[in-house]
């Protein structure tokens, strides 16, 4: 059993959520290829360098399901080992809004609400109050779906409210499972999901509803791969599967392009994606400290990206609107040179953001996290655990 496996399904003490796994900060910096895309996506580019943003718009989706796995592998990890103490929903909850409302709210006071007001710049822009509604309430990924106005910028906020629906509704469904119901229920969210995708296509084919409306299924393998972390070699045996269920999704993901209509070779796209994001994850989680995979990742530039990595997929795109609004930096429109230059500069400006906000502005929330750590369990709950 490799050190990185120790430290995945362990738990410092009952009650208490296991210790923080270092190489999964230098994963989550695969966002600088979510960050590519978004800044070259509407570049007019050669054929060949079109070719090649096509790979790495395939690697970034999959990059950004890979951030849903692993928010269900340390939540449900989480909250597996806290189950039963004391305070167990309260203290999650105030967890999270310390993790994740500052920097969220903070962002959409500023670009949503300030910026409007005091330049007119923006004042084909402002929202008015159901707009705001959607935004305020995390349900962007339901405006985006159906087709409502969405303010230029913040499309990526569907994400957050993914994720922010799942921390809301998760905690409940492991407090009432067993191990053994939880792995069924997650099981059947991986079975349901692609049938809930081409249900979607059928009766939305205008917008992309298959793919914002919910992405439960990778974020339940997320949690799949928790549960197995927590047993004797768990993580190997599901690896074990996993390789050749990623191989075959990986056929799926390509193919389907080629033999079914472009929606709903998305739509099994998106569902195949999550096997893929999996097998990353679980080959991250079991890699040997000495393997090129586990130096690269586990380096600590890519640490450090990772660490600020909420930030910088937070600002990433409001701060180039912004910033080509008021003529700093424009949009390059056509030139791969340009458009490689434009990324270099964006990039570097996100990241540096990202670690601005980290350092001077969520430090001093999280430092309260500190008055809701966990208390050990109570026994009222214990027998569930198995």
């Amino acid at each position: 059993m490799s050190p990185s496996h120790q430290v995945a399904s362990t738990s410092t003490e009952p009650g208490t959520p296991g210790p923080r796994i270092p190489i999964l900060d230098g994963l989550r910096s695969l966002v600088i290829l979510v960050l590519v895309v978004h800044y070259t996506d509407s570049v007019a580019l050669a054929p060949p360098a079109k070719a090649v943003f096509y790979l790495v718009q395939l690697v970034a989706a999959v990059g950004l399901d890979v951030f849903f796995a692993l928010s269900g592998f340390l939540i449900t990890g989480i909250l597996l080992d806290t189950k039963g103490a004391a305070g167990y929903f309260r203290k999650f909850y105030l967890r999270r809004i310390l993790r994740i409302f500052p920097l969220y709210y903070g962002t959409l006071l500023v670009f949503l609400i300030v910026l409007p007001a005091v330049s007119n710049r923006f004042e084909n822009e402002r929202l008015t109050v159901s707009q705001h509604a959607y935004y305020w309430t995390y349900l962007v990924n339901l405006a985006e779906s159906f087709g409502w106005h969405v303010a230029p910028s913040t499309g990526h906020f569907w994400s957050l409210g993914v994720e922010e629906q799942f921390y809301l509704l998760w905690p409940a469904v492991v407090y009432w499972c067993t191990r053994a119901r939880l792995r069924s229920v997650c099981i059947a969210l991986l079975v349901v999901s692609p049938f809930i995708r081409l249900y979607l296509v059928h009766v939305l084919p205008e917008t992309p509803a298959f793919h914002q409306l919910e992405r439960f299924d990778v974020i339940a393998i997320g949690g799949l791969l928790a549960l197995a972390s927590r047993t004797p070699d768990g993580l190997v045996e599901v690896r074990r599967w996993l390789r050749p269920a990623a191989y075959a999704a990986m056929v799926v993901m390509v193919g389907g392009f080629l033999v079914v209509p472009v929606l709903q070779a998305e739509a099994l796209f998106s569902s195949a994606s999550a096997y893929v994001a999996a097998f990353v994850l679980v080959t991250t989680l079991q890699a040997a400290p000495e393997t090129r995979w586990a130096k690269v990742v586990g380096s600590s530039p890519l640490r450090r990206i990772g660490m600020y990595s909420y930030g910088i997929y937070v600002l990433h795109d409001p701060l180039a609107d912004t910033i080509a609004r008021f003529g700093f930096l424009d949009y390059p429109r056509q030139g791969t040179i340009e458009a490689l230059v434009y990324c270099a500069k964006m990039v570097s400006i996100a990241v540096a953001a990202g670690a601005l906000t980290w350092h001077f502005y969520e430090q001093p929330f999280l430092r309260l996290k500190s008055k809701f750590s966990y208390g050990r369990p109570r026994d009222v709950r214990e027998a569930r655990a198995s």
